[in-house]
Protein backbone atom coordinates (compact mmCIF):
# COMPACT_ATOMS: atom_id res chain seq x y z
CA UNK A 1 0.00 0.00 0.00
CA UNK A 2 2.67 2.43 0.36
CA UNK A 3 3.88 1.79 -3.26
CA UNK A 4 0.89 2.65 -4.37
CA UNK A 5 -0.22 5.77 -2.21
CA UNK A 6 3.30 7.12 -3.37
CA UNK A 7 2.61 6.15 -6.92
CA UNK A 8 -0.80 8.37 -6.67
CA UNK A 9 0.60 11.14 -5.21
CA UNK A 10 3.32 11.37 -7.79
CA UNK A 11 0.58 11.46 -10.45
CA UNK A 12 0.48 15.07 -9.03
CA UNK A 13 4.21 16.07 -9.12
CA UNK A 14 4.97 19.34 -10.46
CA UNK A 15 7.04 17.98 -13.52
CA UNK A 16 5.52 17.03 -16.24
CA UNK A 17 7.37 14.14 -17.29
CA UNK A 18 7.11 12.84 -14.59
CA UNK A 19 3.39 13.15 -13.65
CA UNK A 20 2.87 11.42 -17.27
CA UNK A 21 5.10 8.66 -16.28
CA UNK A 22 3.92 8.38 -13.40
CA UNK A 23 -0.11 7.86 -14.96
CA UNK A 24 1.14 5.67 -17.08
CA UNK A 25 2.44 3.32 -14.81
CA UNK A 26 -0.40 3.80 -12.39
CA UNK A 27 -2.83 3.06 -15.36
CA UNK A 28 -1.20 -0.39 -16.09
CA UNK A 29 -1.16 -1.57 -12.22
CA UNK A 30 -4.16 -0.50 -11.06
CA UNK A 31 -7.32 -1.58 -12.56
CA UNK A 32 -10.21 0.17 -10.35
CA UNK A 33 -8.97 3.49 -9.00
CA UNK A 34 -11.84 4.42 -6.78
CA UNK A 35 -11.67 0.68 -5.39
CA UNK A 36 -7.84 0.92 -5.11
CA UNK A 37 -8.10 4.03 -3.40
CA UNK A 38 -10.42 2.82 -0.58
CA UNK A 39 -8.12 -0.07 -0.34
CA UNK A 40 -5.22 1.82 0.66
CA UNK A 41 -6.30 5.14 2.38
CA UNK A 42 -5.13 4.84 5.88
CA UNK A 43 -1.71 4.44 4.05
CA UNK A 44 -2.45 7.60 1.80
CA UNK A 45 -3.99 9.53 4.79
CA UNK A 46 -0.49 8.80 6.61
CA UNK A 47 1.50 10.14 4.02
CA UNK A 48 -0.61 12.87 3.35
CA UNK A 49 0.35 13.85 7.01
CA UNK A 50 4.12 13.35 6.82
CA UNK A 51 3.88 15.87 3.36
CA UNK A 52 1.86 18.43 4.98
CA UNK A 53 4.83 19.52 6.88
CA UNK A 54 7.40 19.03 4.16
CA UNK A 55 9.40 22.71 3.89
CA UNK A 56 9.38 22.00 0.27
CA UNK A 57 6.28 23.60 -1.89
CA UNK A 58 6.56 20.93 -4.32
CA UNK A 59 5.57 18.37 -1.74
CA UNK A 60 2.89 20.71 -0.53
CA UNK A 61 1.46 21.31 -4.02
CA UNK A 62 1.51 17.51 -4.53
CA UNK A 63 -0.48 16.72 -1.44
CA UNK A 64 -3.14 19.52 -1.63
CA UNK A 65 -3.83 18.61 -5.34
CA UNK A 66 -3.99 14.48 -4.40
CA UNK A 67 -6.47 15.57 -1.61
CA UNK A 68 -8.72 17.32 -3.84
CA UNK A 69 -8.46 14.39 -6.28
CA UNK A 70 -9.41 12.08 -4.04
CA UNK A 71 -12.39 13.86 -2.64
CA UNK A 72 -13.35 14.75 -6.78
CA UNK A 73 -13.21 10.63 -6.76
CA UNK A 74 -14.71 9.55 -3.81
CA UNK A 75 -17.28 12.36 -2.65
CA UNK A 76 -18.60 12.00 0.79
CA UNK A 77 -17.20 8.11 1.42
CA UNK A 78 -13.82 10.23 2.01
CA UNK A 79 -14.48 13.55 3.43
CA UNK A 80 -15.42 12.20 7.34
CA UNK A 81 -11.52 10.67 6.99
CA UNK A 82 -9.99 13.56 5.43
CA UNK A 83 -11.54 16.35 7.65
CA UNK A 84 -10.59 15.37 10.67
CA UNK A 85 -6.98 14.96 9.89
CA UNK A 86 -6.69 18.38 8.11
CA UNK A 87 -7.98 19.73 11.50
CA UNK A 88 -5.61 18.25 13.94
CA UNK A 89 -3.14 19.29 11.12
CA UNK A 90 -3.97 23.11 12.20
CA UNK A 91 -2.89 22.46 15.34
CA UNK A 92 1.06 20.98 14.55
CA UNK A 93 4.02 23.21 15.92
CA UNK A 94 5.27 23.66 12.11
CA UNK A 95 4.12 26.07 10.58
CA UNK A 96 5.08 24.61 7.02
CA UNK A 97 1.90 21.40 8.08
CA UNK A 98 -0.45 24.35 8.91
CA UNK A 99 -0.12 25.77 5.99
CA UNK A 100 0.09 22.74 4.02
CA UNK A 101 -3.13 21.90 5.36
CA UNK A 102 -4.86 25.38 4.75
CA UNK A 103 -3.88 24.40 0.85
CA UNK A 104 -5.01 21.01 1.61
CA UNK A 105 -8.54 22.91 2.53
CA UNK A 106 -8.83 24.98 -0.73
CA UNK A 107 -8.40 21.79 -2.84
CA UNK A 108 -10.95 19.61 -0.58
CA UNK A 109 -13.90 22.83 -0.37
CA UNK A 110 -12.95 23.51 -4.50
CA UNK A 111 -13.61 19.55 -5.27
CA UNK A 112 -16.74 19.12 -3.34
CA UNK A 113 -19.74 19.70 -4.33
CA UNK A 114 -22.16 22.33 -2.88
CA UNK A 115 -23.90 19.46 -1.31
CA UNK A 116 -21.42 17.49 0.09
CA UNK A 117 -19.97 20.39 1.40
CA UNK A 118 -22.52 21.21 3.14
CA UNK A 119 -22.94 18.09 5.14
CA UNK A 120 -19.86 18.74 6.47
CA UNK A 121 -19.76 22.85 7.35
CA UNK A 122 -20.09 22.17 10.94
CA UNK A 123 -16.42 20.94 10.66
CA UNK A 124 -15.03 23.15 7.92
CA UNK A 125 -15.65 26.48 8.55
CA UNK A 126 -14.44 26.18 12.07
CA UNK A 127 -11.45 25.01 10.37
CA UNK A 128 -11.18 28.00 8.56
CA UNK A 129 -11.81 30.08 10.99
CA UNK A 130 -8.96 28.78 13.14
CA UNK A 131 -6.54 28.75 10.17
CA UNK A 132 -6.98 32.54 10.22
CA UNK A 133 -6.24 33.63 13.38
CA UNK A 134 -2.61 31.52 13.38
CA UNK A 135 0.15 33.54 14.67
CA UNK A 136 2.19 33.02 11.01
CA UNK A 137 1.40 35.57 8.17
CA UNK A 138 2.29 32.48 5.75
CA UNK A 139 -0.65 30.32 7.06
CA UNK A 140 -3.04 33.19 7.20
CA UNK A 141 -2.43 33.91 3.49
CA UNK A 142 -3.27 30.43 2.57
CA UNK A 143 -6.29 30.52 5.02
CA UNK A 144 -7.75 33.71 3.36
CA UNK A 145 -7.06 31.24 -0.40
CA UNK A 146 -9.69 28.40 1.85
CA UNK A 147 -11.61 31.28 2.61
CA UNK A 148 -12.35 31.82 -0.95
CA UNK A 149 -13.06 28.76 -2.58
CA UNK A 150 -15.65 28.39 0.89
CA UNK A 151 -17.03 31.73 -0.30
CA UNK A 152 -17.02 30.40 -4.36
CA UNK A 153 -18.87 27.16 -2.79
CA UNK A 154 -21.67 28.84 -0.29
CA UNK A 155 -21.54 32.26 -1.35
CA UNK A 156 -22.32 35.11 1.40
CA UNK A 157 -22.97 31.98 4.08
CA UNK A 158 -19.00 32.05 4.34
CA UNK A 159 -19.35 35.98 5.31
CA UNK A 160 -22.02 35.28 7.90
CA UNK A 161 -20.00 32.45 9.73
CA UNK A 162 -16.18 33.25 9.25
CA UNK A 163 -16.41 37.14 9.60
CA UNK A 164 -18.13 37.95 13.14
CA UNK A 165 -16.33 35.58 15.48
CA UNK A 166 -12.86 37.43 13.93
CA UNK A 167 -14.40 40.79 14.66
CA UNK A 168 -15.12 40.13 17.68
CA UNK A 169 -12.02 39.45 18.19
CA UNK A 170 -11.26 42.98 17.88
CA UNK A 171 -12.96 43.86 21.00
CA UNK A 172 -11.04 46.77 22.88
CA UNK A 173 -10.07 44.65 25.79
CA UNK A 174 -7.95 42.62 23.35
CA UNK A 175 -4.24 43.40 23.40
CA UNK A 176 -2.38 44.91 20.32
CA UNK A 177 -0.42 41.86 20.01
CA UNK A 178 -3.38 39.90 19.80
CA UNK A 179 -5.70 41.70 17.32
CA UNK A 180 -2.65 42.54 14.54
CA UNK A 181 -3.42 38.59 13.64
CA UNK A 182 -6.88 39.52 12.94
CA UNK A 183 -6.56 42.68 11.35
CA UNK A 184 -3.91 40.53 8.97
CA UNK A 185 -6.58 38.10 8.02
CA UNK A 186 -9.38 40.54 6.99
CA UNK A 187 -6.38 42.10 5.19
CA UNK A 188 -5.53 39.02 3.32
CA UNK A 189 -9.62 37.94 2.80
CA UNK A 190 -10.07 41.56 1.53
CA UNK A 191 -6.80 40.71 -0.85
CA UNK A 192 -8.73 37.73 -2.59
CA UNK A 193 -12.41 38.82 -2.35
CA UNK A 194 -12.67 42.58 -1.56
CA UNK A 195 -15.93 43.12 -3.59
CA UNK A 196 -17.84 40.69 -1.49
CA UNK A 197 -16.41 40.94 2.06
CA UNK A 198 -16.04 45.30 2.05
CA UNK A 199 -19.53 46.05 2.49
CA UNK A 200 -20.40 43.36 4.80
CA UNK A 201 -17.12 44.97 6.68
CA UNK A 202 -18.20 48.48 6.71
CA UNK A 203 -21.68 48.62 8.16
CA UNK A 204 -20.16 46.23 10.92
CA UNK A 205 -17.15 48.45 11.81
CA UNK A 206 -19.12 52.08 11.80
CA UNK A 207 -21.60 50.66 14.07
CA UNK A 208 -22.32 53.34 17.34
CA UNK A 209 -20.42 53.59 19.32
CA UNK A 210 -17.04 53.58 16.81
CA UNK A 211 -14.56 51.65 18.84
CA UNK A 212 -11.17 52.85 18.28
CA UNK A 213 -10.44 49.72 17.85
CA UNK A 214 -12.91 49.79 14.69
CA UNK A 215 -11.21 52.91 13.13
CA UNK A 216 -7.65 51.22 13.53
CA UNK A 217 -9.26 48.14 11.83
CA UNK A 218 -10.76 50.51 9.07
CA UNK A 219 -8.18 52.41 8.59
CA UNK A 220 -6.06 49.22 8.44
CA UNK A 221 -8.52 47.61 5.76
CA UNK A 222 -8.94 50.35 3.61
CA UNK A 223 -5.05 50.35 2.35
CA UNK A 224 -6.01 47.15 0.54
CA UNK A 225 -9.75 47.56 0.06
CA UNK A 226 -9.19 49.65 -3.59
CA UNK A 227 -11.95 49.82 -5.88
CA UNK A 228 -14.26 47.92 -3.28
CA UNK A 229 -14.54 51.13 -1.36
CA UNK A 230 -16.23 52.91 -4.88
Amino acid sequence: HAILSALYMIRFDVNTAVRQRCMSVWKSVVANTPKTLREIMPTLMLTHIDCMGSLSNDRSHVTSRTLGDIVAKLGERVLPEIIPILETGLSSSAVSQRQGVCMGLSEVISAAGKQQLTVYLVDVIPAVRKALQDKNEEVREAAAQAFDMLYLSIGPKALDDILPPLLALLSPSSSTEDKEPILDALRQILLVRAHAVMPYLIPKLLTPPLTPSNAMALRNLASVAGSALN
